[in-house]
């Protein structure tokens, strides 16, 4: 006869190889008018509670965001030694129990089904991360449409910049907890460009994989602001230059295909954005209107890159 105690001991072994304990890993910033529906959102997952921690890691933030973060029944956490998400994320990490680590923003907003859905992927044992869908709220102005339509955010599309490995997104990223202590964390210095070389390390020193699981998602916000549009590719710029640096062994080609056309175009878009006055668009056929914004956000963006790359010692569009 079947000892009861074994059984017992069988299901719950069972049971926690299908939903194994999860680990979510949020950095913050000045976060304060999306942190609260962040973290709502990922306290409602319909992942049994048990089998999941939220540790949320405050990155010296000026504003409400630890106040907020505290209000809630989660993990907190400080780094305030380094400015970059990604030493935010590795201070977690040390205190993380999960065998998996799902990694978002505190800009984002988790779908109910996130975490179900995400480790659903590891069901297979080759797979060492999995990228989730990251999908846009409903737009409230142009940029924020602008981008939609780029699918600046799609993870399948976002490595093609350098035309080498695909990567997650740290947006929405899980990792098995093994292949961090393989490979090493995120490197904390780095402001952006992080979640590549994390990637990028998994799948050059292991023979684990990366999978693509649109059914993991979550909501992520555009920036709303030109401002905001340019520091944010200006960001990105820094991150691809710590990228070809690292890596130029492995790149064949020195970012995009054809750098003197983006030159032109760069050169026109600047020139079509003298007059761009909020009335003269305004009084713009609709079509001749969406040209020049298509342009104005174009120069933001190019610009930004150049700039951040610049900052790192490489010059490129």
């Amino acid at each position: 006869m079947l000892n009861p105690l074994n059984a017992y001991r069988f299901l719950c072994y069972t049971f926690s190889m299908d939903q194994p304990f999860v680990s979510i890993i949020v950095p913050a910033y000045n976060a304060e008018a999306t942190m609260d529906g962040c973290i709502k959102s990922l306290l409602a997952q319909s992942y049994p509670r048990d089998r999941y921690e939220v540790l949320v890691v405050d990155n010296g933030s000026s504003d409400r965001t630890p106040d907020i973060i505290k209000s809630h029944p989660v993990r907190f956490f400080r780094e305030t030694r380094i400015k970059s998400s990604y030493a935010a994320r590795n201070a977690a990490l040390p205190y993380a129990e999960g065998e998996i680590l799902a990694f978002t923003d505190s800009d984002c907003v988790a779908e109910p089904d996130w975490l179900t859905e995400g480790v659903k992927s590891f069901t297979d044992e080759k797979v060492g991360c999995a990228a989730g869908g990251i999908k846009s709220p409903p737009a409230s102005n142009y940029i924020e449409v602008y981008l939609g339509r780029k699918d600046f955010l799609s993870q399948r599309e976002s490595y093609k910049f350098f035309d080498f490995l695909p990567f997650a997104q740290t947006a929405n990223a899980f990792y098995r907890k093994m292949v961090l202590d393989r490979i090493g964390n995120f490197k904390s210095s780095w402001k952006s460009g992080g979640d590549a070389d994390l990637c990028w390390r998994m799948q050059l020193e292991t023979d684990y994989k990366l999978d693509f699981n649109d059914n993991a998602v979550v909501l992520h916000n555009h920036r709303a602001t030109l401002d905001e549009l340019y520091r944010q590719f200006r960001t990105h710029g820094e991150g691809q230059a710590y990228l070809y640096k690292a890596y130029s062994a492995h790149l064949k080609r020195y970012t995009f295909k054809q750098p003197i056309y983006i030159l032109l175009r760069l050169f026109g878009s600047v020139l079509s954005c003298i007059g761009a006055t909020d009335p003269a668009l305004r009084d713009m056929h609709p079509l001749a209107r969406e040209k020049r914004l298509n342009n104005i956000l174009f120069a933001a963006r190019t610009l930004g890159r150049i700039r951040g790359g610049i900052k790192n010692g490489i010059f490129f569009v």
